[in-house]
């Protein structure tokens, strides 16, 4: 009865997040029709590239101390939890001020790679901040099991920044530009706003703790380096076939990945509603419910396979409807990007059980070591075929990332995998 009400819980909140996200991706892929039809490839092209520096911001900034939160909600208690979440706030806010002051110094080689504009770099740093306090919010709404809080911030943020992008492209005409204004504007205001409410609710208190700080950083820091080989894996593609090829074939790359993000959508909805069912699963240490983890495992590994074999089918008609002529092109991308979307989502997955047993180090050699991989792999493979190497080296470094995590997870918690790993 116990285990039928658990899994009749998650599921409910499963279908809350996923009706959320549905909204949520629903919201930038309405959008997708009409900026391709106000924007050239190449003007998104630019836009790609934004997304591609404020991702690495995004990984630096905040010390990696913001992924400690979900872990450190059920080691604390209300208060000392609240005063932990403070002093990452601090954290953030000096490592995104002395981020800010290395991109300006080096403001000219930055536009020599990305093509964004020496002015607007600096935005970048703001966005990444910007998100990772809305990134907070999400965590702690997550772990207090409130996905109808979770899921309109979410929605909330995602309408602003579409409303006021397209405000700006279209009604004041301001291109590139002014989709750029628009995720800034939603994400730096959003994120504002849900600091002050969860301060206000006494979730997040405004003190700086040493040992706080001690311990976020020593979970956190590792956390960098897994991010930064993360975004290897996920952004090397665009930024070397905005180099190596031209901007305007990064705009039809990034449409494409659009479209495979549907995978995407479907792996991060469940995943909000099982990380933390499973860590409260993990910590009872039942074996019995262990191994039914394990059957569902499969079941949802299959399940993200289907989705993407569907998306690969319905692709060419998706393409026509959604985009129009002038990315049309986007096609030939769909087969690598939905297999490489369906091997993420595995993966996210499978890294739970690592971040549930603090050896955060672990997680960031493997994806170090993929993401080096990745780099080495899709500028061979561009170069060799152009912009479909970059898409077919994103798969296979997706496969590696997975399986890697995967083999890792075995050796840090002890579940029946059918190839049973001791614990260490």
């Amino acid at each position: 009865m116990a285990s039928r009400l658990i899994g009749s819980q998650l599921f409910r909140r499963a279908g809350i997040y996923t009706i959320a996200n549905a909204i949520n991706s629903g919201i930038p892929l309405l959008l997708l029709p009409v900026l391709t039809r106000y924007l050239s490839p190449q003007e998104y092209g630019l836009v790609a590239m934004f997304t591609v520096l404020t991702a690495v911001v995004v990984a630096i900034v905040g010390l990696g101390t913001h992924g400690a939160i979900t872990r450190e909600y059920y080691l604390r208690s209300q208060d000392e939890f609240a005063g932990f979440v403070g002093t990452c706030v601090f954290i953030l806010a000096a490592s995104a001020a002395a981020l800010l002051v290395l991109i300006t110094l080096f403001s000219q080689e930055l536009f020599a790679v990305t093509g964004i504009p020496e002015h607007w770099l600096a935005a970048t740093v703001l966005m990444g901040a910007g998100q990772l306090l809305c990134s907070i919010g999400l965590a702690i709404w997550q772990v207090r099991g409130l996905p109808a809080i979770y899921g309109a911030f979410q929605i909330g943020v995602s309408l602003f920044n579409a409303l006021l992008s397209l405000a700006l492209v279209i009604g004041m005409e301001m291109g590139w530009q002014g989709r750029v204004i628009g995720q800034l504007a939603a994400v730096s205001m959003m994120g504002m706003l849900a600091t002050m409410l969860l301060a206000r609710e006494g979730w997040i208190r405004f003190r700086f703790s040493n040992e706080s700080a001690r311990q976020a950083l020593r979970y956190g820091v590792p956390l960098v380096f897994h991010a930064l080989g993360a975004t290897a894996v996920a952004l090397t593609d665009r930024t070397l076939i905005a180099n190596m090829v031209s901007l305007d074939e990064t705009g039809l790359y990034v449409v494409a990945g659009q479209i495979a993000m549907a995978i995407t959508f479907f792996a991060d909805s469940f995943n909000r509603a099982y990380a933390p069912w499973l860590f409260e699963n993990l910590k009872n240490g039942d074996q019995a419910v262990r191994r039914k983890i394990v059957i569902g495992t499969y079941w949802y590994f299959a399940a993200v396979l289907l989705l993407a074999g569907l998306l690969i089918l319905a692709a060419p008609l998706l393409i026509g409807i959604v985009v129009g002529p002038k990315f049309s092109a986007a096609s030939q991308y769909i087969f690598w990007l939905s297999l490489a979307s369906a091997f993420g989502g595995m993966y996210y997955m499978v890294t739970l059980y690592i971040q549930f047993s603090g050896k955060t180090e672990r997680l960031a050699a493997v994806t170090l070591t993929v993401g080096a991989l990745n780099i080495l792999l899709c500028y061979a493979l561009v170069r060799l075929e152009g912009g479909i190497g970059a898409a077919q080296a994103t798969a296979i470094s997706q496969l590696l990332m997975f399986l890697a995590t995967w083999w890792m997870a075995t050796r840090v918690i002890d579940m029946d995998w059918f190839f049973r790993r001791q614990s260490s």
